[in-house]
């Protein structure tokens, strides 16, 4: 319990809960519990009733705000401690806040949050350590190279990706991008160095591996790229484009029947790939083209032209789709003008049958003499005569 000055006991006190008007009320009861309440009993003889219990101040007497609790003709000090966030309305309607002679608590918390924004914005635009690094640094590369390459500016983007990795050289899409753009420079010993780059980063970069085994076929090198190709499926085995190119170096390398057996895989992965997924198909060129050159290679051509005209509807602009098009549309007409260039090389075609040769009799023969000679003697007799 509070203990109050002797001569402030004699101060009577009155509450009420009113929070509308603040207005008093008489015939309430006061206030229990307080020294010097009517109730004539002391500190000890009671304690302060709950919160938003009602008390009224007889008349003339003043009020304390919203928060429940009036005072009247009672010495501030003493019940400040215990209400220290209360409004005193004195008999003569004067405010006095609470908190008077003291800094506005609100204004004062405000003040300190602002100034510790204000502290920490500098710390972080000044500070040493708030400088790029060397991810941040490739990162902003890479985002140039690639608008670089759109706008097919290859040397510029390759410029930009070895900057890429000089500032990083643990990233391996950096390398991977770097390898492209060496491809599209037609750099393809360089292009190998990245890609193989990227590998030893992250050997499980499916794409990548698929990138070396593209470099490698260019460079006349299929044995190895069939070995890229391969590792590319035992990561991914549903790569079709790993797959379609495997098939490409097969061919090369004089395993026809191999090729076209892959071939016929992609074409199937393909149509599975678009019944599984229908909605990503409509937006996927590159499993039409996939499709297209796989059936280019098989020599059906025209279901070929189908599917790139599919991949350009989705992409205009994909390369891939445009060159065999057009690959395809030169390879029906060549097929129109000489049929047998519509079947599709394999081993049973690669080598053509010898010319039959038909046996004759020997009476055939000698009717034949005959004939000439009787033709001989009728021309002779005819200049003599």
């Amino acid at each position: 319990m509070i203990q109050y000055p002797a001569a402030e006991r004699s101060l009577p006190v009155y509450v009420s809960h009113e929070q509308g008007n603040g207005i008093a009320e008489p015939g309430k009861t006061p206030l229990q519990g307080v020294p010097g309440s009517p109730t004539g009993e002391d500190d000890d003889a009671g304690s302060f009733p709950a919160y938003g219990s009602e008390a009224v101040a007889p008349a003339g007497g003043g009020l304390i705000g919203k928060y429940g609790i009036f005072l009247l003709k009672f010495n501030f000090r003493a019940i400040k401690p215990c209400f220290p966030f209360v409004r005193i309305i004195n008999p003569q309607t004067e405010i006095i806040d609470s908190h008077m002679g003291r800094e506005n608590p609100a204004a004062s918390s405000l003040g300190r949050l602002v100034l510790a924004i204000l502290i920490l914005s500098a710390a972080i635009l000044f500070s040493p350590g708030s400088a790029d690094t060397p991810s941040e640094i490739a990162a902003a590369h890479l985002q140039r190279g690639d608008d670089l390459m759109v706008q097919k500016m290859f040397h510029e983007a390759l410029d930009e990706y070895q900057a890429a990795v000089a500032s990083d050289p643990y990233n391996s899409i950096a390398w991977n991008k770097l390898g492209v753009a060496h491809m599209r420079t037609g750099r393809y010993e360089d292009a190998v160095v990245a890609f193989e780059k990227v590998i030893e980063v992250d050997p499980y970069y499916s794409e990548a591996w698929t990138n070396l085994g593209d470099s490698l076929a260019m460079l006349g090198n299929h044995q190895e790229a069939i070995r890229a190709y391969d590792r590319a499926l035992g990561i991914n085995q549903r790569d079709i484009y790993a797959l379609l190119k495997k098939g490409m170096s097969l061919q090369e390398t004089g395993d026809s029947a191999g090729a076209m057996e892959i071939y016929q895989e992609v074409i199937r992965l393909a149509d599975w790939e678009m019944r599984k997924h229908p909605n990503y198909a409509v937006f996927d060129a590159e499993i039409w083209t996939n499709k297209g050159d796989a059936l280019s290679r098989l020599g059906r051509y025209d279901e070929a032209v189908t599917a790139y005209d599919a991949a350009l509807g989705i992409n205009p602009k994909f390369e891939r789709a445009e060159q065999g098009r057009t690959k395809a549309m030169d390879d029906i007409l060549l097929a129109r003008g000489n049929p047998t260039l519509g079947t599709p090389v394999t081993e049973e075609t690669s080598s053509q049958p010898l010319p039959t040769i038909v046996p004759v009799s020997g009476i055939s023969i000698i009717s034949a003499l005959l004939f000439a000679a009787t033709l001989t003697v009728i021309r002779t007799l005819q200049r003599k005569s």
